[in-house]
């Protein structure tokens, strides 16, 4: 076909020829490259198609002349023609290999064969395998067997990680349930645990702060979810939906994406900030919905305006003092009330010191921000990582407590290094920057006082300067 095709055209000469690039990237002894030698083409091809038989290929050469000797070619060439009636020759031969049976004996000699054939050990043969018949039940249970031998070796491990948890508790070791490290929101944390599914109804009885994210590796094929449980840290930034990186305990990433969070106190610090945020939030979230109706009427209205004028519709009434007056002595009597509300605190305040006012503002601070921390403190005490375990499918009785300190060793907070601008102007640019930074807080501090002092000291109340 070779030949043919350079018949053909022939510039397809060079493409059908001997591949020279795959021959010169062979390494080493050429002689022991017979492999990748022969699949290169038999001879030189060429158009008037001649099989050169002094000139093919090396790893063909002791075939092809132990053919010529067995077939009698005197030629130095033959042609295609000629190279199927030579194949032909062959055929009773290759008919013959295709018939022939007892392969797997022939290596043993035809004395060996007769020998075993009149010993005749067919029945002997029959017992043997009468015999492995009825040790069936035993190899199947081979299983079994690796089993117990297995649980036999780790045994004590196994009770260190699914007993006592002693493993988990060592802070040199990690426990055989811990999946690797998720990093996530500028901290990571190690208590990563392999779950089906979000399990919220089950796990928030653990009073942990736990995110289950949906871990995917392209790289591996592979995809998996975890309940990721964080001990330390903030958790304004955490939502569903964000992403973060894992890395399992083979040192292998996966891309981590939240799909559910169940909320619970981290730390009493936190705890004591959340009423405060909660309130901060509900009225970000009513002037942002404030704000949205106000624009979505001033739409409206600028539409309807547009449409009248240009529809040519009747003008719009007339302005209506006596209806906006009204609204004026609305909110000039809501005023008045503020007023008067704050000079009956004013007054209330009268002959207090500026610490006893201090003092105030702390008590109405822990008022508010106390049950909060009274709930957090009770959770905190009481985290039990068996909820969690149960809701993967283990069977954990016994309390396996993660208190303060110990939770702190599972979550690692990020520490940034502190960087020096290598351009001279950069670095003078962040002094000013620093200076006038502490220059504005002086200013205020200072307003703050002298306006305290101004306020309080027609009440009666001490100065704070005093």
């Amino acid at each position: 076909m070779r030949c043919k095709l350079i018949s053909f055209d022939a510039a397809t000469a060079g493409a059908v020829d001997v591949n020279v690039d795959k021959i010169a990237a062979i390494e080493g002894n050429l002689a022991a490259a017979a492999d990748e030698i022969a699949l290169q083409p038999l001879a030189k091809p060429s158009a008037d198609g001649k099989l050169l038989l002094k000139a093919v290929n090396p790893a063909w050469k002791a075939a092809v002349d132990a053919a010529v000797s067995l077939t009698g070619i005197t030629k130095d060439s033959i042609d295609e023609a000629e190279w199927a009636a030579v194949c032909a020759q062959f055929a009773p031969y290759i008919a013959w290999m295709d018939a022939k049976k007892g392969a797997e004996v022939e290596g043993l000699g035809l004395d060996a064969v007769k020998a075993i054939l009149k010993e005749d050990k067919k029945a002997t043969l029959l017992e043997l395998i009468e015999k492995d018949k009825a040790e069936e039940a035993n190899a199947l249970s081979i299983e079994e067997v690796d089993k117990v031998l297995r649980l036999q070796k780790h045994f004590y491990r196994f009770l260190n990680n699914y007993v006592v948890l002693a493993d988990f508790y060592d802070p040199d070791k990690k426990a055989i349930f811990q999946a690797g490290r998720l990093y996530i929101d500028q901290r990571s944390t190690d208590l990563c645990v392999k779950v089906a599914g979000p399990s919220p109804e089950i796990s928030s009885l653990s009073g942990m702060y736990i995110l289950y994210c949906a871990c995917t590796s392209e790289k591996l094929g592979k995809s998996f979810n975890i309940a990721a449980v964080l001990t330390d840290g903030d958790v304004d930034g955490l939502r569903e939906g964000k992403n973060a990186v894992f890395y399992d305990r083979d040192g292998n990433d996966y891309t981590a994406k939240v799909i559910a969070i169940v909320d619970n106190p981290i730390s009493i610090r936190q705890a004591f900030w959340t009423p405060y945020k909660k309130v901060a939030r509900m009225v970000s979230d009513r002037i942002d919905k404030k704000a949205a109706e106000k624009n979505e009427k001033s739409m409206a209205g600028l539409t309807d305006a547009t449409n009248t004028a240009t529809e040519g519709k009747a003008p719009a009434a007339p302005f209506d003092i006596a209806k906006y007056a009204g609204i004026f002595a609305a909110v000039g009597m809501a005023v008045g009330l503020i007023g008067a509300a704050l000079a009956g605190v004013v007054a209330a305040l009268k002959g207090i010191t500026f610490w006893q006012f201090l003092l105030i503002v702390a008590v109405v601070m822990l008022l508010i921000s106390g049950p909060s921390m009274f709930i957090a403190w009770r959770k905190l005490r009481k985290r039990d990582l068996g909820p969690i375990l149960n809701a993967n499918g283990w069977a954990i009785n016994a309390a396996s407590l993660v208190n303060v300190k110990f939770g702190k060793t599972l979550t690692s907070l990020v520490k940034y290094p502190k960087l020096t601008a290598v351009d001279p102007a950069a670095r003078r640019k962040a002094a000013w920057r620093r200076f006038w930074c502490w220059l504005c807080c002086l200013i205020i501090v200072a307003a703050v006082v002298l306006w305290l002092c101004n306020i309080l000291a027609p009440c009666g109340l001490a100065s704070p300067l005093n």
